[in-house]
């Protein structure tokens, strides 16, 4: 299984420190998975790490990725 789909199940089960561990490792192997940033910061910001979400957030928008809603937010 790969550790997005397995970062992805985790997730979905309400396990984010496991799963950012998942999508750190998916990262290591391609940092520019924009899926995985996305997950990543989506999961920092639930649980509330903001100097990490600012990171994941940030490093997508150089990167020319929209930030839809509070992602765009965060960030200003």
């Amino acid at each position: 299984m790969s550790y997005f789909k397995n970062a992805t199940n985790l997730t979905a089960g309400g396990d984010k420190l496991a799963a950012n561990i998942e999508l750190k490792k998916s990262l290591q192997i391609d940092a520019t998975f924009i899926e995985v940033r996305w997950m990543l910061g989506k999961n920092y910001l639930k649980l509330w790490e903001g100097d990490a979400v600012e990171r994941q957030f940030t490093q997508l928008r150089e990167d020319s990725v929209e930030l839809p809603g509070l992602e765009a937010v965060y960030l200003r």
